[in-house]
C-alpha cells in the first residue's frame, strides 16, 4: 500500500479564487474533464483508423506515405498517457 506521505504525480488543478465551489458545479467540472478525455480517445481512435487504411493503400511505400500520420498518432498516443485522473486543489 502507499505510503499517507507520498507525493502524488497526478496532475492538480487550481481553481480560480471566484470560482464558486458547489456540488453541481464540482459536477460540472468533472463531466467537462471526463467528456475532455473521450474527445482525446476518438481523435486517437480516427488517427489510427487513417493511418491502418493508409498502410493498406500505400503497401510498400507505406514507410514514406504514412510516415508523418504515424508520428502524429505516436504523439496522441504519448499525450493521453500523461493526463491521468486530474485532482481539484480545494486550497
Amino acid at each position: 500500500m502507499a505510503d499517507s506521505t507520498e507525493v502524488s504525480n497526478r496532475p492538480v488543478v487550481p481553481l480560480p479564487n471566484s470560482f464558486q465551489r458547489t456540488p453541481a458545479e464540482l459536477a460540472k467540472l468533472k463531466d467537462m474533464t471526463i467528456r475532455n478525455g473521450w474527445v482525446k480517445v476518438m481523435k486517437a481512435r480516427l488517427v489510427r483508423e487513417e493511418l491502418r487504411e493508409c498502410y493498406y493503400r500505400e503497401g510498400v511505400n507505406h514507410y514514406e506515405k504514412c510516415g508523418d500520420l504515424a508520428r502524429y498518432y505516436m504523439k496522441l498516443i504519448r499525450e493521453d498517457r500523461k493526463v491521468g485522473p486530474i485532482v481539484v486543489d480545494f486550497n
